[in-house]
């Protein structure tokens, strides 16, 4: 069997939930999505690699001893991944902003609390980013 029939896709895909759960449409019927960098990607190593540093920085701050993230620092921390990990929004506005402006301004808005959870979601499951599903 060559095993890399079981290789992940590049990319998967976040159909963003509105309030109560539902997948979210434009008003012309087309999916609100978020397109993300696969764990197979560089991309996606590059934005864990930066995660542990900053564990490691805060360590080194605290002499040597774990210390949690404040709350700062973790909606911080969480946004700057998702930013390096998104390929790209489709059919999603904020402000006529692009790209990773775009992204940094919907991750970090406390009233858009409930996106940021979907896309950290996605990547519980490595089946999300099968080729060809309608998640990759």
């Amino acid at each position: 069997m060559d095993i890399r029939t079981q290789a992940i896709a590049a990319t998967g895909i976040v159909h963003v939930k509105d309030l109560d759960g539902q997948p979210l449409y434009t008003e012309a019927g087309e999916p609100v999505r978020i397109i993300v960098h696969s764990p197979g990607t560089r991309q996606f190593a590059a934005a864990k690699a930066r995660q542990t540093d900053h564990i490691l920085k805060r360590m080194q701050d605290n002499g040597g001893e774990a210390r949690a993230a404040t709350p700062e620092e973790a909606a911080r921390e969480l946004t700057e991944f998702l930013v390096a990990v998104t390929a790209r929004f489709e059919n999603l506005d904020y402000d006529n902003k692009q790209g990773l402006e775009l992204y940094e301004a919907v991750y970090s808005d406390p009233m858009l609390c409930h996106i940021p959870p979907q896309v950290e979601a996605v990547f519980k499951r490595v089946g999300n980013f099968k080729p060809g599903s309608a998640t990759s």
